[in-house]
């Protein structure tokens, strides 16, 4: 019966099978933030660029790639934040582990760029940080008086 086997040991390849599919997960996650943080300084890039040509040629725009509904803050923070609560099973028991993926991710990502992150990445960052902790503070047991 399901009682019965929740109550069992497991081997030591269980143990092993469910330590890889961790390692697996978090480097998935650190992975995909580093993908979105240096899509996101190249989209950066190419967003300028376009608001200046847009500024020389008269027309007034949003003034940086914050404002970018699909590489913007907000966009790029929440598709983090969706694919860390996916791979912890929605276990905010799990969130020391998130945050460590996702700051090697932005490490990462920050290398890959020469070393700094632009405003826009850090301020991504932030709200990543902000949003986990919002979780963290929904999934608290309510105080009982």
């Amino acid at each position: 019966t399901a009682g019965t086997e929740s109550s069992r040991a497991l081997s030591s390849k269980e143990i092993e099978a469910l330590e890889n599919q961790a390692d697996a997960s978090t480097s998935a996650l650190r992975d995909v933030v580093e993908k979105l943080i240096v899509g996101q300084k190249s989209s950066s890039t190419a967003f300028t660029l376009s608001i200046e040509i847009l500024t020389v040629a008269g027309s007034a725009g949003p003034a940086d790639i914050s404002q970018d509904p699909e590489w913007g803050v907000e966009a790029v923070s929440n598709r983090i934040v969706e694919f860390a609560k996916s791979i912890s099973g929605g276990d905010p028991g799990k969130l020391e582990m998130l945050r460590d993926a996702i700051d090697k991710g932005f490490a990462s990502a920050k290398n890959q760029l020469g070393g700094k992150l632009p405003s826009v990445s850090m301020d991504t960052y932030d709200a990543v940080m902000q949003k986990l902790d919002d979780w963290a503070a929904e999934s608290q047991p309510a105080p009982t008086e």
